[in-house]
């Protein structure tokens, strides 16, 4: 396997996607593209160890964490991406519409504002929590730190506990 590749390559792609971004960030097109293919690289790689088709670990993943715990988290970074970027993409759309005042005032520049800005920053943010703890439950197989638990406390939360002997 390549695994030993990957943080070099990662950093190496983060760095090109950066100087893309600088000297094209008066371009909307150039950070939608960068962030649907970073959007598309994620949940292609956790959906592919949702199901099953790969694993960074040398043995499987244990089906009760895959089920329990992997897959609702990855729905939910599916899900949390999707929305937030569609919020995204229409504050982006409107930006000239609401800023000029061709959709009125208060409604469309309230909701442009605070709503859509918002919602996709939170979404984002939310995705990126997902994403965390879903690599924190497929890694600490490979290092039995215990079984693995989905918890909620206002947000979701990774709980470990012994596995029964």
């Amino acid at each position: 396997r390549a695994r030993f590749l990957l943080p070099a390559g990662m950093s190496m792609l983060a760095l090109i996607a950066t100087c893309i971004y600088v000297f094209n960030h008066d371009d909307f097109a150039v950070f939608a593209v960068m962030f649907v293919l970073y959007v598309v690289f994620i949940v292609a790689y956790l959906a592919s160890h949702c199901l099953a088709l790969t694993s960074v670990v040398v043995f499987e993943l244990d089906d009760g964490v895959r089920h329990h715990v992997v897959i609702p988290l990855g729905i939910g970074v599916g899900v949390c991406f999707a929305c937030g970027g569609m919020c995204w993409g229409l504050e982006m759309g409107f930006c000239s519409d609401v800023v000029n005042g061709r959709l009125g005032h208060w409604p469309a520049q309230f909701i442009w504002r605070y709503v859509l800005h918002t919602a996709w920053h939170a979404l984002t943010a939310m995705a990126a929590h997902l994403c965390t703890l879903m690599f924190i439950a497929i890694r600490s197989q490979e290092l039995a730190l215990g079984q693995p638990s989905l918890d909620w406390l206002g947000f979701p939360l990774i709980s470990f506990h012994e596995k029964a002997a």
